[in-house]
């Protein structure tokens, strides 16, 4: 049972993730995995859709089948993995002049055998 193997990779590890649940199963194993992330549920052999909402709006089996199908399913899952639903970001919405305040980072300092950033003032402006 593997819960969310995604959950902080990079997208281009995912294909390695892929590749090896693909060995698991080739050597005989059943993998039950918990995921969101499309490119991992599409290369799954089967889905079990859980809903049709989430918490106690959900609980329910409303897909069971072959991922190639999923497209096709009249639920949520189905309808976004199918690009019939999208997941608008407001910040795509917004021009840089509608913004009023800015955050400025003063004396900001990165340390490069490390990146990371260090010794930061915030102030809003």
């Amino acid at each position: 049972v593997l819960d969310e193997p995604s959950v902080g990779l990079h997208p281009r590890d995912m294909d390695r993730v892929n590749s090896i649940m693909r060995r698991l199963k080739n050597a005989g194993n059943t993998l039950v995995v918990v995921e969101h992330d499309p490119q991992v549920m599409l290369s799954a052999d089967r889905i079990i859709d859980m809903g049709p909402g989430s918490g106690a709006a959900g609980g329910s089996i409303v897909y069971d089948g072959p991922a190639q199908n999923i497209r096709s399913a009249q639920t949520l899952t189905g309808l976004y993995l199918s690009g019939r639903l999208c997941v608008d970001s407001p910040i795509g919405h917004v021009r840089p002049e509608q913004f009023h305040h800015w955050l400025t980072l003063k004396g900001a300092s990165v340390s490069s055998s490390i990146t990371t950033l260090s010794s930061i003032e915030l102030t809003s402006s």
